[in-house]
């Protein structure tokens, strides 16, 4: 076939751009490719394709797509040109069809097709709109605040935003969008390949611990080290049958809007901390400091300080006002 059919046969299938590098896709990689949705979630293992199929999308975009612009974001400047590096091999392997100018940093083709790489930068990342591809390396790392200077690049155009990382701890924008239905979630983890070497994952599992081995190799949403409650103690909270997992001692605080304020102790179930208004306070607000309101006149109790051994002097209706315990039988 001559460069102009097979680049016009390219336009009805990326696949066919694929094997020109030499890819074999896996069904995910198939369906990322040739039935892409406007939202989407790639939360697939280390050495998985993820940037591969992201790279052949963005080449895809610009030479069938003209005027399209395609972003390429992560965590920090070097990372998106790793991810540029990929793109640029994709494109010489196609032939480099339609160049115009290429850098380290940017792609214009005679089309007038353009990709740019960004560092995670949300307060110099603005002044981009009208993108058709949005390319989110490493997103679990991209802070929330860059993803909302993002978001509205893609507005009028309608562009896609292609995701992809793997898990750093239940948290951030890419961690919600990983549990929405508003985006298609790719979940692919290494259990699912067989390129990689058994002993080879022994080793990392052996080298970097349990938590880093389920985060990069598996998928999951692990508690990270600097996290100040692990994701077993939050998941508690709503499931008394995990109460068991958490390691002895020790209380969890949770309160429910209009409801009393709950303490759940590792060894009992859930008890209420009723809350009595400050008779002296704006709208019954206490003003706490050192664990007690310091109202004029008040002096109640923060319900969530640090418990002390109580004498369960002061009480309303059974129950201590100093420690939230001690209810009358």
């Amino acid at each position: 076939m001559n460069p102009l059919g097979l680049h016009s046969a390219g336009a009805l299938d990326p696949l066919i751009l694929a094997e020109r590098i030499g890819l074999i896709p896996d069904p995910w990689q198939e369906r990322v490719l040739c039935h892409p949705k406007p939202r989407e979630v790639l939360n697939c293992h280390r050495q998985s394709g993820k940037s591969t199929v992201a790279a052949i999308a963005a080449v895809w975009q610009s030479i069938y797509k003209p005027r399209s612009l395609t972003l390429v974001v992560a965590p920090s400047l070097r990372q998106s040109q790793e991810l540029f590096k990929v793109i640029g091999t994709v494109f010489r392997a196609a032939g480099r069809p339609l160049a115009d100018e290429e850098s380290t940093l940017a792609m214009t083709l005679e089309n007038g097709s353009r990709i740019v790489t960004l560092p995670s930068d949300s307060a110099t990342i603005r002044g981009y709109s009208a993108v058709s591809l949005l390319i989110i390396d490493e997103a679990a790392r991209v802070s929330d605040e860059t993803f909302e200077a993002l978001t509205p690049m893609v507005a009028v155009s309608r562009g896609r935003i292609l995701a992809l990382s793997t898990p750093w701890g239940a948290r951030g924008w890419w961690h919600q969008a990983s549990q929405s239905s508003r985006w298609r979630v790719t979940t692919v983890p290494v259990t699912e390949c067989s390129r990689i070497d058994a002993a080879y994952l022994a080793e990392q599992l052996a080298e970097h611990g349990q938590a880093h081995y389920e985060s990069e190799w598996l998928c999951r949403f692990v508690s990270t080290d600097d996290s100040a409650f692990s994701t077993e103690m939050i998941a508690a909270l709503s499931d008394p049958r995990r109460i068991a997992l958490l390691p002895p001692g020790g209380a969890l605080f949770y309160s429910v809007p209009g409801k009393p304020t709950m303490v759940r102790t590792i060894d009992a179930p859930a008890k209420p901390v009723v809350r009595v208004p400050c008779p002296v306070g704006p709208g019954g607000r206490h003003a706490y400091k050192d664990n007690y309101c310091m109202m004029a006149g008040c002096g109640q109790r923060d319900p969530l300080a640090p418990a002390v051994e109580c004498k369960h002097i002061q009480r309303l209706n059974g129950v201590c006002q100093d420690c939230g315990g001690g209810r009358d039988e």
